[in-house]
């Protein structure tokens, strides 16, 4: 069976040792940019999974009855696309992903997941995100050029662990912020960018389209972060 879906206890995939797509999780549409369905019901634990060897396709979004550490996915070596938006419960570095051949990864809001970004900085990555994480620093040239596909979207705010004081994240980068005070207040107007940041700390902004400052040509952004 290469694609299974319905699973509840992921001691079950025992049973689908030669399944190559495992679909448990809620889907994201990114054409109306909601989720289709948040729902999971799948409980257990990820060392469950340590003999699925041939899985390429692996999707726990919203599954927050699932436990482990990612060091139990550590011999899916097929593994293309790993999704596991609020898996709450889940730690571990991302240091054990590095040997997979990840296209895909989104570890998003897993506060218990650290390490360091140098772990995926040789994936031909066309989708990332690591928003809510603690895994920690600077972006690759590489990972930076992969950004910058049509492709790809790669988010990873809340993340001050990546920039220092005064900074924020755009993309990939690490740029100046200077209306951010030292204490996280924000200044009044715009940098360099043509941002404006309405909050330091919690990453919100504004952005001033086509060059035109004023209240009318400013929109919410919504992937930036200030520390």
């Amino acid at each position: 069976m290469s694609i299974v879906h319905g699973l509840t206890s992921l001691s079950d995939g025992q049973y689908y040792n030669t399944t190559k797509e495992l679909n448990l999780g809620g889907e994201w549409d990114w054409n109306t940019l909601k989720w289709i369905t948040k729902e999971c019901d799948v409980e257990g634990d990820l060392s469950s999974l340590k003999n699925m060897t041939q899985l390429e396709v692996l999707n726990l979004n919203w599954c927050d009855k699932v436990t482990g550490n990612l060091e139990d996915l550590e011999g899916l070596v097929n593994l293309r696309r790993l999704e596991m938006y609020r898996v709450k419960e889940v730690e571990g570095s991302v240091s054990h992903l590095q040997k997979m051949p990840l296209t895909w990864l989104d570890l998003g809001k897993l506060s218990k997941v650290e390490g360091s970004l140098s772990y995926l900085q040789n994936m031909q990555l066309t989708w990332l995100i690591l928003a809510g994480t603690s895994v920690s620093g600077t972006p690759s040239k590489s990972l930076i050029s992969q950004c910058k596909e049509p492709s790809s979207h790669c988010i990873f705010t809340p993340a001050p662990k990546m920039c220092g004081a005064g900074e924020r994240i755009i993309g990939l980068t690490c740029e100046t912020c200077p209306n951010c005070g030292a204490n996280g207040e924000c200044l009044y107007g715009m940098d360099e960018s043509d941002y404006l940041c309405e909050s330091c700390n919690s990453g919100e902004f504004k952005v001033r389209q086509n060059g035109q400052g004023g209240g009318e040509g400013r929109k919410e952004a919504p992937a930036s972060r200030c520390s």
